[in-house]
């Protein structure tokens, strides 16, 4: 099996095995509810910047991000995923400096 088949398949294991499994909670909208006044939902962290820099130099640190903010969110199941997530991710991340290969100057004229 190729890396990329491998990475499929974790990808496919974590969803099923996360996401799928917690589908008795709403994350997103399906479809539209003509008796609400408005979508609008109190945010769950108020005090927190939803675009916000965590702290991902480590793959412990992006850990432990994940597994406070999904406890803090209501989100056990997620919290418990978390360390897996984090390793998925963490293997689809590639290193701009291990790419060894120049960009052709023709590159440019394309665009």
């Amino acid at each position: 099996m190729n890396s990329t088949n491998q990475t499929e398949s974790k990808i496919k294991e974590l969803f099923e095995g996360v996401i799928i499994a917690d589908s008795g909670k709403k994350y997103l909208l399906t479809e539209i509810d003509k008796s609400s006044t408005s979508y609008y939902e109190t945010p769950v962290h108020p005090n927190q910047a939803y675009f916000s820099f965590i702290d991902v130099a480590t793959q412990e640190n992006f850990t432990g991000y994940l597994e406070q903010f999904w406890k803090e969110s209501g989100n056990e199941e997620f919290a418990q995923a978390a360390g897996a997530i984090s390793s998925l991710a963490y293997s689809l991340c590639v290193d701009p400096d291990s790419q060894q290969e120049d960009i052709s100057p023709f590159i440019y004229a394309m665009y």
